[in-house]
């Protein structure tokens, strides 16, 4: 599965707009008799992480946060066991 998350940010102070991009390459996986879906580890583990981060008190953003920030997701990731098959994260700066 490919995920690929494109955000346009219009600063109001007249900076260049960005255009930030995080893709995701996730495969399945077959162990001891069981499959988990690609779908189920890059849907379900990211709602985990988020609801444990919430309720932990580890993140003190307000309202809509963009999935871009390693520094936030990569530990929590690694802590339920989870590396991702490939993974990008980009951040373009143009002038309008």
């Amino acid at each position: 599965m490919v995920l690929l998350h494109e955000v346009e940010v219009e600063y109001p102070d007249g900076r260049p707009i960005e255009k930030h991009q995080a893709m995701l390459l996730e495969f399945g996986k077959f162990e001891n008799g069981q499959s988990t879906t690609a779908m189920s580890l890059t849907v379900g583990v990211a709602a985990e992480i988020g609801a444990l981060l919430l309720l932990q008190n580890k993140v003190q953003t307000k309202g809509v946060i963009r999935p871009l920030e390693p520094e936030i997701y990569i530990p929590e990731f690694l802590k339920v066991g989870n590396s991702s098959s490939d993974n990008e994260v980009r951040t373009s700066r143009f002038a309008e």
